[in-house]
């Protein structure tokens, strides 16, 4: 999170991004403009959290990523997310919004 104090205004300024959606707050305290931004920062995270969480269909299927070799990946479409598992690297995930196999072969 950033913070400046703007001499002229005497008020404080935090700015943080979360997923491109900036959140800004101005105070005199520097305490509450950033506990403003860390609040709905984390009121946003755990709305994500609260959609994510739980069993979700998906559609399977096995590429190959230019980068980490032989993937199988789980389209789950309720979601709007594709998840990536690696053969050669069992601790590696990698997941993208939408259908992101532009990165791979051809969509499946």
């Amino acid at each position: 999170m950033n913070i400046s104090f703007d001499e002229k205004t005497k008020l404080y300024t935090a700015y943080q991004v979360l997923d491109n959606k900036p959140c800004i707050a101005f105070s005199e305290s520097r305490l509450e403009a950033e506990q403003f931004c860390f609040d709905l920062v984390q009121k946003n995270r755990n709305q994500l959290l609260e959609k994510l969480e739980g069993h979700h269909t998906a559609i399977s299927f096995k590429d190959n990523d230019c980068d980490y070799g032989d993937c199988t990946g789980y389209k789950i479409k309720d979601l709007g997310i594709t998840i990536y598992t690696y053969a050669d690297d069992s601790n590696r995930v990698s997941i993208h919004q939408e259908d992101c196999t532009d990165h791979l072969g051809e969509d499946k």
